[in-house]
């Protein structure tokens, strides 16, 4: 079976993971690769290059093409064009796309379509940065995903808050979690340091000020306590604004920034991380988290959608209303006073996370959608033709 993945991908050498669209189609291509009679080709549009570049690694094909820098409208629906006619170049037997454009480009070169849906877009608006430009962006992307959804013959959702969301409007879809790399289930978690780690970009629907917030009151109980930010910036305003509280407390110490990591650094904060953890206003799944569950990592995270599919309460981690900084700041309070909780809550996850995001696993239950999808197709052609 020859499979076509449309989507974000990291440029290679080093890794640098910009997101969890980008963790999700990589580890799912390591994991699709594996098995027998499946050859897996990536095209991804991005920014990133000026010219495009193809590379093999590990038995998958990736082709890099450059996103123009136009306006918005025109390069959204120049896309659609443009990546319809690289995806019958390629021709697949199937088109496994995780953004909108990607897969409204597989249907219009009619090829069988997955779509994975990475976001509920109507519900992250609010979040975006204030100016025009981002808030028509976020405008015209509600519009396209919603188009992906109702088009495509079948869909993926991260967690089942997505699918409760989009099950009225997809034609058939069906919850497969994000896999999560060996890497991070071959760590060995260095306990006992204080570190907190939170792994994400930084900007108003990670709610990262509030975190900050929180842990300034962890900081009062547990004055050696100290709290790593793994992410890019994505607001600088925003940024601004946390710096400035960070500043205004004295915590410059004890906040650290790491910006935009490559990979072997990112598996070496989490195992030197007491703590993982997220304090979100909305999440479709939480990458961070399920890396953090594969590590080991005792957890703290919001109730905010996805992470409440896999963090157990008391048992593989513990969630708190999104914005209650003093039930975040006790919980963690709670873990740092007891070890022995969070090697108990570390281990469960990690036995929990083998079973749910190993690569292996999820590739395989992405293989049955992708044989139902033909095998409905095929027939379906079958009736047209008599």
């Amino acid at each position: 079976m020859k499979v076509l993945i449309v989507s974000p991908y990291p440029l290679l050498k080093p890794i640098r993971i910009r997101g969890g669209v980008e963790a999700a189609a990589y580890y799912l291509a390591k994991g699709l690769s594996s098995l027998e009679h499946v050859r897996i080709s990536v095209l991804c549009d991005t920014k990133a290059v000026n010219k495009p570049l193809s590379y093999q690694d590990n038995g998958v094909s990736i082709h890099y093409i450059p996103n123009p820098r136009i306006r918005l409208v025109p390069n959204v629906l120049l896309n659609v064009y443009r990546l319809s006619r690289l995806i019958k170049t390629i021709d697949p037997d199937i088109v496994h796309s995780h953004a909108a454009w990607g897969t409204l480009a597989s249907l219009k070169a009619r090829y069988p379509t997955v779509h994975t849906i990475h976001a509920v877009v109507h519900r992250e608006e609010r979040y975006v940065p204030n100016s025009m430009s981002s808030k028509l962006s976020a405008k015209l992307l509600g519009y396209l995903c919603h188009r992906a959804i109702t088009s495509a013959h079948e869909c993926i959702a991260v967690s089942g808050y997505v699918q409760n969301t989009y099950s009225p409007m997809a034609r058939r879809i069906t919850v497969i979690p994000n896999a999560v790399d060996d890497c991070y289930f071959d760590i060995t978690v260095r306990r006992g340091s204080g570190r907190l780690l939170q792994v994400g970009f930084i900007g108003k629907r990670k709610n990262t000020l509030g975190l900050v917030r929180a842990f300034n009151r962890v900081k009062k109980v547990h004055p050696d306590a100290k709290l790593v930010i793994a992410g890019p910036i994505r607001d600088e305003r925003y940024y601004q604004q946390v710096v400035d509280y960070i500043t205004s407390q004295a915590l410059q110490g004890s906040v650290h920034f790491l910006g935009q990591v490559d990979q072997p650094r990112l598996v070496q904060e989490y195992a030197s991380a007491d703590i993982v953890c997220a304090f979100s206003w909305h999440e479709t799944f939480s990458i961070a988290l399920a890396q953090g569950m594969a590590a080991g990592n005792a957890l703290v995270g919001t109730n905010c959608g996805g992470p409440s599919d896999f963090v157990i309460e008391g048992v593989t981690g513990y969630l708190v209303p999104p914005g209650d900084e003093e039930a975040f700041a006790d919980r963690c309070c709670y873990l740092l006073c007891n070890p022995e909780v969070v090697n108990e809550v570390g281990s469960r996850a990690k036995l929990e996370a083998h079973e749910r995001f190993r690569k292996e696993a999820v590739a395989a239950k992405t293989m049955e959608v992708y044989r139902r999808v033909l095998d409905e197709t095929c027939r379906a052609a079958s009736v047209n033709l008599e």
